[in-house]
């Protein structure tokens, strides 16, 4: 696409943050402080050629309002639906504990992302919140794995995704 209108604008502005899908700049016409552009590295026709994804809170609002940048995930609006405000099962709370751990290159992704937007941020609050819902919950609990799946917590799973050793 050669009338591309971010491929010049990208060259012009800070860019904050960037990977191989996507880059975050700040708007040109911002609608509050921080407001950041997100747009794909890929060309596409319009907004609508997109996949369809939604953002939303990894712990249900509904549990814990949190609106931190830890607590936000993109997930597939079908799944997304799928799960409403049920607990995810031991495999998805790993693989979102990763990103909280100081170290991690999503990490330092979000803070730098956070910073940049002034977005709200506190990891740690956070993933004590997920202690205190995840490792309370009694052994017959469902947890959502996928499309219509629930499965009983895995507690040593759970125990090692949020109470890591440094």
């Amino acid at each position: 696409m050669t009338d591309c209108p971010f491929c010049s604008r990208i060259a012009n502005f800070d860019v904050i943050l960037s990977n191989e899908l996507a880059v975050a700049f700040p708007d040109g016409y911002p609608v509050s402080a921080g407001h950041m552009l997100i747009v794909p590295r890929r060309h596409i026709e319009d907004f609508f050629s997109l996949a369809a994804g939604e953002v939303d809170h990894f712990l249900p609002w509904s549990r814990y309002p949190d609106n931190g940048i830890e607590n936000l995930v993109v997930a597939h609006k079908r799944c997304n639906n799928d799960k409403r405000d049920f607990l995810a099962a031991s495999e998805h709370v790993e693989n979102w504990s990763r990103r909280l751990h100081p170290d991690s290159t999503a990490a330092s992704d979000l803070a730098t992302l956070s910073k940049a937007s002034s977005w709200e941020r506190n990891p740690e609050k956070t993933r004590s919140a997920a202690r205190a819902l995840y490792l309370r919950l009694p052994a017959d609990a469902k947890l959502w794995r996928n499309a219509r799946l629930f499965v009983p917590p895995d507690f040593p799973r759970l125990r090692a995704a949020l109470c890591p050793t440094r």
